[in-house]
C-alpha cells in the first residue's frame, strides 16, 4: 500500500529549490535603430547653423545608448555566468551526495553478508554440538537408551565414533570427522564396504565359509552404523545417496523403481513371517504417519496466513508461539515413527545378510522403506495406502506401537544375525510406558541399519 498524501523526497525538493532560485536567464536584447526615408531626412535636414549643435547632441545621444546597450549585455553575460557556476556547483555536490550514499550501501551489503554467513555457522556449530551433546549424555538417558549408544557407537577418548576397517586398516571414526566427510570422500569409504561385502556374498553363494560369513557380518554392521550418522549428520552426502551420487555414471543406467523393488523381494527370499511382520510395520507405519499428517494440517489451519490474514508483528503472539511448538512437537513425532519402523525392519525382521544383500544391490542409491513395502504390499494384495489412512482415525494401532516400543528393546539388546519375529513376546519393558525421552535424544541414537 501507499501513503494518499506522499511528501516530496529531499533530493527532488532540493532540486527544484534550486532551479526556482537560480538567476533569469533571459536577456535584454537592443532595439533595432530605424534609419529615416529620403523624404524625412530633407524635410528634418537642419540649416547650416544648426548642423553642427545637432550633430553634437545627436552624437551624446548615441554614444548613451551604446553605453546603456553594453551595459546590459554585460549585466546578461553575467547572469548567465552565475546560473552555469551555480548548476554546476550544484551537479558536483549531488554527484558526491550519490557517491557517498552508494559507498554507504556497499558497505552495509557487505556487511549484512557477513553477519549471514557468520550466522549461518554459527546455527550449524550450535546444531552440531547438540547432537554431539545428546550423544554423550548419560545421567538424563534411561536403560533404553543407554543400551542402545552401548550397542550402536563405540566409547572412543575423542567420543562416540564408529570403527571403520577399510581403507588402510581398522580405526575408529568420530561423528564429528562424519559430519565434515565430503560427497567424494564419503563415496570413496561407501563403495569400498560395497565391494568387500559383495566379495563375501559372492564367495558364501559358492560354498559355506565361516571366515568370509563373520567378515560380511562385521562389515555389513559397520557400514549401517556410518550410514545411521550420515543420515543425521551429514546432510549433503545423504542427499547425494538418495539421489545416487556416489557413481553417476552407475546412477543413469541404475535406477530404483518398481521393478527393481519386485526383483529384490524375490532375491532376499523373505519366509512369511517375515512377510508378515512386514506389512505389519507397514500398516503401523502409515497409520501413525497419517495421523501426524492430519495433526500437521489442523495446526497450520489455525495460523492467520493460511486464513488469508496479514498479522502484525505483535498480533497474537502467544498462539502463533504455541502453534510453532505443537507444529515443532508433531514434526518430531513424526520422525520417531519412521525412526522406530525402519530399526525394527532392519534390526528385527531383515538378517544381516538379507540387508548386505539390500545394499549390495542398491548400491549407488540408498533403499527406500515406503518403495519396498508398497511394492510387497502391492503383490500381496495388501489394502492400499488411501485405505489405511482413511481408517487411522477409527483405529490408530496404539496397542501396536506400544508393542513396537517393547520389541525395539529386545533387538537392541540382542547380538544375532538372524530374524527375530516381532509376534514373540518381548520382554519385560526396562522403562515404564509412559516415559518418553526427548527428541533431541533419540534422535541422535538413532544410529542403527535404517533405511532412507
Amino acid at each position: 500500500m501507499w501513503e494518499p498524501v506522499p511528501f516530496a523526497p529531499d533530493d527532488f525538493r532540493d532540486e527544484v529549490f534550486n532551479l526556482l532560485t537560480a538567476p533569469a536567464l533571459t536577456t535584454a536584447r537592443p532595439q533595432p535603430e530605424v534609419q529615416p526615408t529620403e523624404q524625412e531626412h530633407s524635410q528634418s535636414a537642419p540649416t547650416s547653423s544648426g548642423f553642427i549643435d545637432g550633430t553634437d547632441d545627436s552624437n551624446q545621444r548615441d554614444m548613451s545608448a551604446l553605453s546603456r546597450t553594453r551595459s546590459q549585455t554585460n549585466t546578461s553575460e553575467q547572469k548567465q555566468a552565475n546560473a552555469r557556476e551555480s548548476q554546476k556547483r550544484f551537479r558536483l555536490r549531488q554527484k558526491a551526495r550519490s557517491q557517498a550514499i552508494e559507498a554507504q550501501l556497499a558497505s552495509t551489503v557487505a556487511e549484512l553478508c557477513n553477519l549471514r554467513v557468520r550466522h549461518q555457522h554459527l546455527e550449524s556449530r550450535n546444531q552440531l554440538l547438540e547432537k554431539c551433546s545428546s550423544l554423550t549424555r548419560s545421567d538424563q538417558d534411561g536403560p533404553y537408551e543407554k543400551l542402545y549408544i552401548a550397542h550402536e557407537t563405540d566409547a572412543s577418548e575423542n567420543g562416540p565414533s564408529v570403527t571403520i576397517s577399510v581403507q588402510g586398516g581398522r580405526r575408529q571414526m568420530t561423528v564429528q570427522e562424519i559430519t565434515l566427510m565430503s560427497v567424494a570422500e564419503f563415496a570413496s569409504l561407501w563403495t569400498e564396504y560395497i565391494r568387500l561385502i559383495g566379495a563375501c556374498l559372492i564367495q558364501l553363494e559358492q560354498k559355506q565359509d565361516p571366515h568370509a560369513q563373520s567378515l560380511m557380518e562385521k562389515l555389513t554392521v559397520e557400514s549401517s552404523r556410518l550410514i545411521g550418522c550420515i543420515k543425521l549428520l551429514n546432510q549433503d552426502v545423504h542427499k547425494a545417496m538418495l539421489d545416487g551420487k556416489l557413481d553417476p555414471g552407475l546412477a543413469n543406467t541404475h535406477k530404483l523403481g518398481a521393478a527393481f523393488y519386485t526383483n529384490l523381494t524375490r532375491l532376499l527370499a523373505f519366509s512369511e513371517e517375515q512377510m508378515q511382520d512386514l506389512m505389519l510395520l507397514r500398516r503401523l507405519y502409515v497409520t501413525r504417519r497419517g495421523l501426524h499428517a492430519m495433526e500437521r494440517r489442523a495446526l497450520i489451519s489455525q495460523t492467520p496466513v493460511s486464513q488469508n490474514q496479514i498479522p502484525l508483528p505483535c498480533d497474537n503472539l502467544t498462539q502463533l508461539s504455541d502453534l510453532a511448538s505443537q507444529l515443532k512437537k508433531n514434526a518430531e513425532n513424526d520422525y520417531r515413527v519412521y525412526h522406530r519402523v525402519a530399526c525394527a525392519v532392519r534390526r528385527g525382521v531383515y538378517t544381516t545378510k538379507q540387508w548386505a544383500i539390500m545394499i549390495v544391490q542398491s548400491y549407488p542409491y540408498l533403499p527406500t522403506l515406503e518403495f519396498h513395502f508398497e511394492t510387497i504390499a502391492a503383490e500381496r494384495g495388501e489394502p492400499s495406502r488411501a485405505e489405511l489412512l482413511a481408517n487411522a482415525q477409527t483405529n490408530t494401532m496404539a496397542a501396536e506401537w506400544r508393542h513396537l516400543d517393547k520389541y525395539l528393546e529386545v533387538i537392541a539388546s540382542s547380538k544375532t544375525h538372524d530374524y527375530i519375529p516381532l509376534s514373540e513376546k518381548p520382554v519385560k519393558s526396562l522403562y515404564p510406558a509412559d516415559a518418553s525421552m526427548s527428541f533431541g535424544a533419540e534422535a541422535a541414537l538413532n544410529l542403527h541399519y535404517m533405511m532412507a
